[in-house]
């Protein structure tokens, strides 16, 4: 059923859409993106109280890497998606809100209740999954009636990546009972990638090595959500682990929460015995950050709760997955033709309505060249890839290390690690398994700013980057057991000097 007044004729938002081509169409669509936010810059000035703007994403990483890109261009940004406890959403949500936070990078857990009149752009980065989603989040955008823009991006691999996120819930239910069995012993409390690690080991097991199906954190995330609304469970997300440094008052957490001491004191709250119990601490670490007791406080992985409520619910949860994979193949298809259009973008939405515009006055065709394509912001595609790419954070990493070391006084010289310890260090992982077995980073690694710099990166990106950089002589490869080691060259220091 549509509802065609909820979505009124919006002649103050003009419709763009642009295809980003090649290997590198993340990277073209990040300079299409600091091109309309620089054009922004331009026409309201740099005071980001005249303006903002709402970045829509498909997945938690990728809110959390372009916030991290658009930093390192110079934006402000942050990160919004389920994945952060409430305490931090209510933190991101209310600096966006007041001004502080001109620019939000999202999935689409954000939006519901905001009613900011001076959105001046949404940007879907990634297509969203129907015509109704785009047009609802779009309409966020100028709420004062002045003019706006809604951009959509998009790229062949986005299309590849809807239509697998179209058809995943097709997999057998065995997730489904799997998180319900681990449920049943009392519930879940700490971090998603354990209890994640705990549903796909019972989903597999007695499965053959080319019969098991692993799902990933944002697959565990629509789990939960269509089994929370279907009253089989409610989960919550709640601070985890939280970095502060002691004011004045040097105030420290009692000593079984922390979990790394040095300038930094680190703690992980799911050592508490609940949710609840960590969200009043960390409220208590948040008071006494404002009121100057502390001098750093960051929340950077966030724990989840989950109870079960009624597994009978599984049964209604089934016949929705049965009908879901057909309707979410058609709208998928129906975003994808609307950003192939070659006519005017408003009026195609507004017939997918059954609604004819009042006036054309904003009418904009797919071909079009927007108005901030006139080099109001000149950055080169380098500068964009280097935000974009974490080369600078993996040299970083290396020259801090031996920096480090030989501020030890040891005699032996630096001789590297290996690409699983570095690619772990850079995740936040403290503890991982390699073909030797289980292992840990040391905890001098642990007390690096690097550590957990590239949560949002997938594994065998790092892994790939080493490689190359090894192979431009950035970095230097030694063969070491089974393996090999890297570190830093001349050459290394060199590049990321420039970087800087």
């Amino acid at each position: 059923v549509r509802v065609v007044e909820a979505f009124p004729d919006r002649p103050e938002i003009e419709y763009y859409v642009r295809k980003a081509k090649g290997a590198n169409a993340p990277i073209r669509k990040l300079s299409e993106l600091a091109q309309l936010l620089g054009y922004l810059q331009g026409l309201h000035g740099k005071d980001e109280g005249g303006w903002s703007a709402i970045v829509y994403v498909a997945t938690r990483k990728m809110a959390e890497r372009l916030a991290w890109a658009l930093g390192r261009l110079g934006f402000r940004a942050e990160a919004y998606h389920a994945g952060l406890s409430d305490l931090n959403r209510g933190e991101v949500q209310q600096r966006f809100e007041d001004g502080e936070t001109p620019i939000v990078v999202a999935t689409k857990a954000f939006g519901m209740g905001i009613d900011k009149a001076n959105v001046r752009a949404v940007v879907h980065f990634e297509p969203p999954e129907s015509l109704e989603a785009y047009l609802q989040e779009s309409g966020r955008a100028g709420r004062d009636g002045l003019p706006a823009h809604a951009l959509l991006c998009h790229s062949a691999e986005d299309w590849r990546l809807l239509r697998y996120m179209a058809r995943r819930w097709s997999y057998d239910e065995s997730h489904v009972d799997a998180l319900i069995e681990v449920l049943d012993a009392g519930g879940f409390w700490g971090y998603p990638e354990e209890l994640l690690k705990e549903v796909n080991h019972l989903a597999n097991e007695g499965r053959a090595e080319g019969d098991r199906w692993e799902v990933g954190l944002d697959e565990l995330e629509l789990i939960l959500q269509r089994a929370s609304g279907f009253g089989v469970l409610r989960y919550e997300y709640r601070p985890g682990r939280v970095a502060f440094l002691p004011g004045e008052g040097k105030w420290t957490a009692p000593s079984g929460l922390v979990a790394r001491e040095g300038d930094r004191h680190l703690l992980d709250l799911a050592r508490l015995g609940s949710g609840e119990e960590a969200e009043r601490f960390a409220r208590e670490l948040y008071r006494r950050w404002r009121a100057g007791e502390l001098k750093l406080l960051r929340f950077y992985q966030a724990a989840i709760e989950v109870e079960l409520l009624d597994r009978r619910g599984k049964i209604r949860l089934r016949n929705w997955l049965r009908n879901y994979v057909r309707r979410a193949e058609e709208r998928v298809e129906r975003v994808k033709a609307y950003a192939e259009y070659g006519g005017c973008l408003r009026e195609y939405l507004l017939g997918f309505l059954g609604a004819d515009p009042s006036r054309c006055s904003s009418c904009s065709y797919a071909d079009d060249a927007p108005p901030w394509q006139d080099g109001a912001l000149d950055l080169p595609m380098e500068v964009i890839e280097n935000a974009y790419r974490p080369e600078e954070a993996l040299l970083g990493l290396f020259q801090w290390m031996e920096e480090t070391w030989n501020s030890f006084g040891y005699e032996r010289e630096f001789s590297g690690y290996g690409g699983a310890m570095i690619t772990n260090v850079l995740l936040g992982r403290q503890f991982f398994w390699t073909g030797e077995g289980h292992r840990s980073v040391p905890p001098w690694l642990t007390r690096s700013p690097f550590f957990g710099r590239l949560v949002f990166v997938r594994p065998k990106e790092i892994e790939g980057l080493l490689q190359t950089l090894s192979e431009r002589g950035f970095l230097e490869k030694r063969p070491y057991g089974s393996g090999a080691t890297y570190r830093i060259t001349d050459r290394g220091r060199a590049r990321l000097k420039r970087l800087k």
